[in-house]
């Protein structure tokens, strides 16, 4: 697969697939005095920078690359559904990273996540249970709501690169 930008749009897509769109994701943390902090960047084009968005994670939450990773994921969900109510059309969301964690656990694991109400088979909750659920249903919903399939992805760093940016510009505006 090859990633062409649109200039009509601004918007990364698919070669072949022009009602696709491609965002790019990346979570971190760095080390701050008395822990961490994590952040994360949604990359969705340099011409559509408008579009492109960078977080820290909550501050009572747990600081963790993988959590950071979700939060991510779950920020651009939100932004394809921004995309469907200005009129985009759109048929496939690709969802890049380079996080074994997040492509591993949409693709096969969240179903028996579900399966299980989010619990491991000791029965006690899973690490991230709740954020996983939460994209699970976002992701299922645009599945359902408006046919769009959704695939994770995970690409080596250089080409993720533009979102670990925006990840990394997260972190240090603490």
């Amino acid at each position: 697969m090859r990633a062409i930008d649109d200039m009509d749009s601004g918007l990364r897509r698919l070669e072949n697939d022009p009602d696709s769109v491609i965002l790019a994701v990346h979570g971190m943390t760095r080390p701050i005095p008395g822990g961490l902090k994590g952040g994360y960047g949604v990359f969705v084009s340099g011409f559509a920078e408008r579009l492109n968005r960078s977080g820290q994670l909550p501050y009572l939450s747990e600081q963790t690359a993988e959590l950071a990773e979700l939060l991510a994921a779950l920020d651009a969900v939100k932004l394809v559904h921004t995309l469907i109510f200005t009129g985009q059309n759109i048929s496939h969301v690709v969802i890049k990273t380079t996080s074994e964690y997040l492509v591993n656990g949409m693709a096969d694991l969240v179903w028996i996540w579900a399966g299980r109400e989010y619990n491991n088979s000791y029965g006690r909750p899973i690490p991230n249970g709740r954020p996983f659920k939460y994209l699970h249903e976002e992701v299922s919903m645009l599945e359902k709501t408006y046919g769009i399939r959704v695939s994770f992805c995970r690409v080596d760093k250089e080409f993720n690169e533009p979102a670990a940016a925006l990840a990394r510009e997260a972190v240090k505006r603490l």
